[in-house]
């Protein structure tokens, strides 16, 4: 083998590595036939020619030569292929660590925001139960020289659920895409209030959103680990 060759060999992976044995390997056969050959020949020669003896045990000891170097080949291509599977599981494994890990970053990313909804979920129900009390102030302040305040001043509380419900729907609602090709999972509409029927009146008893997404974020996490 040359000094280029061997240079290759020390820099080549198990791929090309195993692609040049089975070259080798290939040759090999190819020269074990032709031996073959030459040693049938001398067989047939040897019967009549004794001389020819020793031509037949040279051709039987090249082509047993022959036979151990394809075995040697196949052998060597064998733990090339070995450190090859190996190599390539190493490489899945990096690559299904990495999907994990960025998976992961994007799950702590939807905790956070999971709380952040949450919080401000509980500032927009105060704001909302501020402004019905201060609608019920201004009800009971309103001078009735003129009779009852009329609906459309929004003290009372079915005009001012109306109009809360109409900016969450104008805020929230995303409208159908019609007309054109979708890619992607649709986004949808901010949903209102709901329970299953057993936490009806019950509602300290549900689940808070960012501890549901927490448990939901750790199951996904077991699931790509294969703990699951």
């Amino acid at each position: 083998m040359g000094m280029l060759a061997r240079v290759k060999n020390l820099t080549a992976g198990p791929e090309e590595l195993a692609t040049g044995i089975r070259d080798q390997i290939a040759t090999a056969q190819a020269r074990v036939a032709e031996l073959l050959l030459q040693q049938t020949a001398a067989a047939e020669a040897s019967v009549t020619n004794p001389a020819a003896v020793a031509d037949y045990d040279r051709a039987t000891a090249a082509v047993a030569a022959a036979n151990a170097e394809v075995a040697r080949l196949e052998t060597a291509l064998a733990a090339v292929e070995l450190k090859a599977a190996e190599a390539a599981r190493q490489r899945l494994l990096a690559e299904q660590a990495g999907l994990r890990e960025r998976v992961s970053k994007i799950l702590d990313q939807r905790l956070d925001v999971a709380k952040r909804f949450t919080g401000n979920l509980e500032l927009l129900v105060r704001d909302f139960r501020d402004l019905v009390n201060l609608s019920d102030k201004a009800y009971v302040a309103f001078p009735r020289m003129y009779g009852e305040p009329p609906d459309a001043v929004a003290l009372g509380n079915v005009l001012l659920v109306q109009l809360v419900a109409a900016e969450m729907f104008r805020q929230g609602h995303v409208a159908p895409i019609t007309g054109q090709p979708t890619t992607g999972r649709p986004i949808p509409s901010l949903p209102g209030p709901k329970a299953d029927y057993s936490f009806i009146e019950l509602p300290e008893r549900i689940t808070p959103l960012a501890d549901a997404i927490a448990e939901a974020n750790k199951f996904a996490v077991a699931t790509m680990e294969g703990r699951t």
